[in-house]
This record gives C-alpha cells, structure tokens and sequence, in this order.
C-alpha cells in the first residue's frame, strides 16, 4: 500500500472513533484489558472478604468462646459458614480469576488471528482453550 493511501485509510479509521461513556468505558467494557482490570479489581475485593472470614474463624479457634474483635461472638453455624465461605470465595472469585483470566483475557485477543476482537468468555478450563487455538 502507498503511503498516500495509508495516511488516507488511517485518518479515515482514526475519525470514526468516538470517546466512550463511564458506562460503556468502565462498567460494560468490550475492551479485553478493561475485562481483565475487572478481573483483578474483583478478585482483589473478594481476597478482602475471604482475609475476613479466615480471620474470624482463626481467632475463635485460638480463643474458643471468646469474642473476636470486628466481628463478636462466632456459634458454631456461624464458624460452619465462615469456614465454608472462605474456601468458595478463595477458589472461585480468588484463585480463578487473578490467576487464570486476567492473563487469558488480556493476552488471548493479542495472540488470536482477529486481534480487533474482544473475547468474553474465555475460561482455565481446556475445552476453551482448545476451542480458540484453532482460530
């Protein structure tokens, strides 16, 4: 391609571009970096939620009967519900999403065929990766 019609094919790009909304740009993303920010900033939230719940439960194990600051008296369902919480919430809103998606979901549409394409479910299971390296 000439230069002439490169400057024109880039300038033509560059003008149907528009600035996107808070909406469009933060919360309802298409842009794979932008999902994988989401990833991160989720799973960290949920670490702080699932740090809590270990807390309670370890203290009420080191001083049983006792009340634990921040939280207070801890019944046995109680105890049940924190142990239980803590290990769904680490494993499916830690574990998977800060170490398997933000790393597929931001590198994945850099290495695929059709780069332009933001790609929203891809997952750690192997049938999805399999499904997007014939591509």
């Amino acid at each position: 391609m000439s230069e002439a019609a490169a400057a024109i094919h880039t300038e033509d790009h560059a003008e149907h571009h528009e600035e996107l909304s808070f909406l469009y740009k933060y919360i309802l993303p298409v842009d794979h970096k932008m999902i994988a920010m989401q990833y991160m900033f989720t799973g960290l939230i949920m670490a702080v939620i699932g740090g809590y719940f270990s807390y309670v439960f370890r203290m009420q194990l080191a001083f049983p009967g006792e009340s634990v600051p921040l939280y207070g008296i801890v019944g046995p369902g109680e105890y049940n519900m924190m142990v239980t919480n803590h290990g769904t919430i680490m494993i499916f809103w830690v574990a998977m999403p800060v170490l398997c998606e933000p790393g597929i979901t931001r590198m994945q549409p850099l290495s695929s065929v059709a780069s332009d394409r933001a790609i929203h479910a891809v997952t750690c299971s192997g049938g999805s990766k399999k499904k997007y390296a014939a591509s």
